[in-house]
């Protein structure tokens, strides 16, 4: 058997002196490097995604806001054209001829002429789009940003408007009945009748009504072209709307108003007690 020399042990050339080794850390650099590249650009369009996301609910928010608030013009119009139509006939008969009729009939129908209607204006889907705003100018689309603006301003002169309207006539009349004896007339609701004033706003009743119609068809108008623009359909946003109306089904009853009311003094009450006692009532 060959001796073996462990003294001196035979040497090992390495060709390349070491090449191996650095082609080893170049190839885990580069795999390293790829890898970090992959997972940036990944989560970059992750997030992009999301973005996109938001800003569609968004944008479905904002003009679901826009279509429910001219659907309830449209809604409210119904009320309004038969306070419109009572409006032309009590203007066209005589006020001595109508104080002819039961004072109960006659007040009747000028509730129903005076129907205070109130439009009501959230402003939450406005909040949200003008929170975003900025996000919304990075993409460049201004005219979606336009449209929108001058949906949400003409919303809120509208509102403001017709409301101003609604509440002047309510205090005029208020005033009317608070001081019946300033004013000529049988009834008091005559009286309301009888004031220039409030004729003229009941004369001026149907070119609200118009004025209404034609706002609330304009938002709708506006609405199809912000549709357009941003690339949601009318069967997308009318879904979108349903779902966000819809009633959700609780394993509890809904609480009814009128079992929340009770007499401002009951029998049993330690007011009522003590103030039987005071008066020495049984």
């Amino acid at each position: 058997m060959a001796s073996l020399n462990i003294i001196r042990p035979p040497k090992v050339k390495i060709d390349g002196k070491g090449k191996g080794f650095w082609s080893q850390i170049g190839m885990i650099i580069i795999g390293t490097t790829i890898s970090l590249v992959f997972t940036i650009v990944a989560a970059q369009l992750l997030e992009s995604h999301q973005r996109a996301k938001d800003r569609r609910l968004s944008a479905l928010m904002v003009m679901a806001s826009i279509e429910r608030f001219a659907n309830d013009q449209l809604d409210g119009l119904k009320k309004l054209e038969t306070s419109d139509s009572i409006c032309a006939w009590l203007l066209s008969v005589p006020p001595e001829e109508l104080e002819l009729l039961p004072e109960i009939e006659l007040g009747r129908l000028m509730n129903r002429a005076l129907y205070n209607y109130q439009i009501v204006y959230d402003r939450a889907a406005e909040n949200i789009f003008s929170s975003t705003l900025e996000t919304w100018k990075n993409m460049g689309n201004f005219q979606f940003i336009n449209n929108v603006e001058i949906c949400f301003d003409f919303m809120r002169n509208i509102a403001a408007e017709w409301n101003q309207w609604s509440d002047e006539d309510e205090a005029l009349e208020n005033t009317i009945r608070g001081h019946p004896d300033q004013y000529p007339g049988k009834y008091k609701c005559s009286k309301v009748l009888r004031n220039p004033t409030m004729r003229e706003s009941m004369e001026l009743k149907h070119n609200k009504i118009c004025y209404m119609r034609y706002n609330a068809n304009y938002l709708l108008y506006m609405n199809k072209k912000n549709m357009e623009v941003i690339g949601i359909s009318k069967e997308e946003l009318d879904k979108f709307i349903e779902d966000s109306q819809r009633e959700i089904a609780i394993d509890a009853p809904k609480p009814n108003a009128d079992d929340y009311y009770t007499r401002y003094l009951s029998p049993d009450s330690i007011t009522t007690v003590s103030i039987k006692a005071a008066m020495n009532i049984r």
